[in-house]
């Protein structure tokens, strides 16, 4: 949903706005990963 939200944004913002929401959104990508890893790791455990 938030993703869904996000790039919807992106589209209507300029370039330059947009090009720097698409950084945070990468950004946020790599911490949901993360998350994702470490509850895997605690499964693991």
């Amino acid at each position: 949903m938030i993703q869904r939200t996000l790039t919807g944004t992106n589209r209507k913002k300029t370039k330059r706005s947009g090009f720097r929401s698409r950084m945070l959104q990468t950004e946020e990508e790599k911490l949901l990963i993360l998350d994702v890893m470490k509850k895997r790791y605690y499964l693991v455990k």
